[in-house]
């Protein structure tokens, strides 16, 4: 009995590894990396993610960025050390193609979309486009530092600091239509 309660667990996991696998595959095309090893990735709730966008005149940019929210998953893992998780899907993701930003032209309009970027004291995040035959997806990756002395910018860190734990999201949007998440007139 306890055997078949453990061959039932590990085929619980393998299932939830499998279900995980699959959800990514759901999302994915020859554009997308595989998910960073070595840790273990799952689904969360977050199902949405904005981005910014210009529309592009002779001269200038508009005068502020507008937004747009772009449907998808987005997959967490956690690790006690930090790891070179950024560097693996800046890397991988651009030799996909993927950019921090993307120029698309509807109608004879130009707008520049940018994946939303950030740096600070307890972790990072970076944001890469790719537009293709009138589509777009945004994959953001993230880095955070759990250690509560990690995110104040108004003091430096203690002198035994050790960083760490860290959680790692990643979001990827659905395939979507540009022409859809612009709009048809610039108010």
């Amino acid at each position: 009995m306890k055997k078949q309660r453990q061959s039932l667990g590990c085929l619980a996991m393998m299932l939830c590894i499998l279900a995980a696998t699959r959800a990514w595959a759901g999302v994915a095309n020859s554009a997308l990396p595989d998910f960073y090893p070595g840790l273990k990735w799952t689904k969360t709730a977050e199902n949405k993610f904005t981005i910014d966008w210009f529309e592009e005149f002779p001269n200038r940019l508009s005068s502020s960025p507008r937004t747009a929210t772009l449907p998808g998953q987005s997959f967490e893992a956690k690790s006690q050390k930090q790891m070179d998780v950024l560097q693996y899907y800046g890397g991988e993701l651009s030799k996909r193609g993927y950019q921090p930003e993307q120029i698309v032209i509807i109608g004879g309009r130009k707008f520049t979309l940018l994946g939303m970027s950030a740096d600070g004291p307890s972790g990072g995040s970076a944001g890469s486009i790719l537009c293709s035959s009138g589509t777009v997806r945004v994959i953001n990756v993230s880095e955070h530092d759990l250690n509560p002395d990690a995110g104040d910018e108004e003091k430096p860190l203690p002198p035994n600091y050790v960083p760490g734990p860290f959680v790692y999201r990643i979001f990827i949007s659905d395939l979507v239509r540009v022409d859809t998440i612009l709009p048809a007139k610039i108010k």
